[in-house]
């Protein structure tokens, strides 16, 4: 699958070159100047100005409708694609940088980003022991588990974070909150296409793109992906030099934790028949990255803080991929019925430290070998797989 990801985006690369100079031969001869291509992005919070100077509509569906952000009687903070990529938000846990009383936290093992909103939240909310309190949700289709593609965020319409109980509409998961993702849906209006890389250290490096094709009249096809890697940070402490102590079973070397590698693509395609409209999407994640590991605030003397004692080698394979539909019908000029479900899976293995080197072995005074008692630990999935459907009539 990495292979056919890689090999689309290649693809993906080449179509959108070729296209453009096409495109920018055939605009040429009928053209003065050149406009960006892509539908207009939705008003941002701060892009509430427009050339004439006065403030536009920002549209929001907090309420599960259509509706003015400055009518919504909601506490609620609104992103477009375009504000998210000069902000530079990657995945969910950015928006903590610019929501009010939102944070995150992740845990390791799972691959799992645990959100707190107003001070309150679940760390066990990764796992069927326990739910989460902020509820996030990928075109109105609920994501019990905040893992996989459901913390990207690439080719978004736009990004909803309601602040305060929301669980009228969203739910019993949205005791303090709900992170709306809103994926772009096909255009009919024409060709649009983009691509771009990023790179940084650590050898970070990056894609992402997105081709949209109207087939039809009332048939639009759009295909988006995106990969990003990027090494561990995380230097590997020596291991210690205490007799009895088998020196080979500590890590030195390999994968460092909180290394980065994610890939991820969506296909989506949209039927307009004017009173009857089927948006319908499928999304893959890959994610073989590596886990995030525990520090110690002071570390010991003579050991670096970006450094572990790790007997434990990081390991994360992890996937998913999810279909959603959605059917909506006008019934009259004020009155719609939608029919909104979906399937997603995911799973996959991981390993990593759990005792963060905290408590090493030593040598006693009378030259014994001390080895705490229920000090070292690690976490291990062996295999881990979760299937969720989604089914929901609105009026």
């Amino acid at each position: 699958m990495t292979r056919q990801i890689l090999a689309a985006s290649t693809a993906l690369a080449a179509v959108l070159v070729f296209s453009s100079a096409a495109h920018a031969q055939a605009d040429s001869a009928t053209q003065p100047s050149a406009t960006p291509a892509g539908p207009t992005p939705a008003a941002q919070p701060s892009d509430a100005t427009g050339d004439s100077g006065q403030l536009q509509d920002i549209v929001v569906t907090a309420t599960k409708r259509e509706t003015s952000l400055q009518k919504t009687p909601i506490a609620i903070s609104a992103f477009s694609q375009a504000t998210l990529d000069r902000q530079q938000v990657r995945d969910v846990t950015g928006l903590a940088n610019y929501v009010p009383s939102l944070h995150f936290a992740q845990q390791g093992d799972q691959g799992a980003i645990l959100l707190t909103l107003r001070g309150i939240g679940n760390d066990a909310a990764y796992t069927e022991v326990a739910d989460p309190e902020v509820a996030i949700y990928v075109d109105g289709i609920y994501s019990p588990r905040a893992q996989g593609a459901s913390v990207l965020m690439y080719d978004m319409e736009r990004v909803e974070v309601l602040r305060g109980p929301q669980g009228t509409l969203f739910g019993r998961n949205a005791t303090v909150g709900a992170v709306s993702l809103i994926t772009a849906k096909p255009q009919l209006d024409g060709f649009h296409a983009s691509i771009e890389a990023v790179g940084g250290s650590y050898n970070r490096f990056g894609t992402r793109g997105m081709i949209n094709i109207p087939v039809t009249d009332n048939l639009a096809v759009r295909a988006a992906f995106v990969t990003d890697r990027h090494d561990g940070y995380i230097d590997y402490q020596q291991a210690p030099n205490v007799p009895g102590v088998n020196r080979s079973a500590y890590v030195t070397g390999g994968t460092k934790y909180y290394a980065g590698d994610q890939k991820s693509a969506r296909v989506s395609a949209l039927w307009n028949l004017g009173r009857f409209k089927w948006n319908l999407s499928g999304e893959y994640y890959k994610d073989t990255g590596s886990p995030i590991q525990s520090l110690f605030q002071t570390p010991r003397a003579g050991q670096k803080f970006w450094s572990t004692l790790a007997d434990t080698a990081p390991q994360t394979d992890r996937y998913s991929w999810s279909v959603r539909s959605n059917m909506t019908y006008d019934i009259s000029d004020h009155i719609e019925a939608a029919y909104i479900a979906g399937f997603s899976r995911v799973g996959g293995t991981a390993n990593s430290d759990a005792d963060a080197g905290a408590h090493p072995p030593f040598s006693n005074a009378d030259g014994s070998l001390n080895l705490p008692n229920d000090s070292f630990s690690e976490n291990n999935t062996a295999f881990s797989r979760y299937d969720f459907w989604s089914h929901e009539l609105q009026l």
